[in-house]
């Protein structure tokens, strides 16, 4: 299994509640260039006891990409 840094697993952890994986991931692979793909991700968010609800059928579970705003 690959490790990765506690500054990686910390990033995960703070924005994991704020952005869907595909941006959490986009994101961790810009920003570490750690090249992970989504089943990877899946993988080390279950080892860190994570999970993703399933998408909200009423459409307020946008990330703050689609809402036009930028965190940077």
């Amino acid at each position: 299994m690959v490790e990765y840094s506690q500054e990686v697993l910390n990033y995960i952890k703070h924005n994991f509640e704020s952005m869907t994986s595909p941006v959490l991931i986009q994101r961790l692979n810009e920003r570490y260039g750690i090249g992970l793909s989504e089943h990877s991700f899946k993988k080390l968010l279950s080892n860190m006891g994570l999970r993703k609800a399933p998408p909200r059928k009423d459409g307020l579970d946008q990330d703050i990409d689609s809402m036009g705003l930028d965190d940077s």
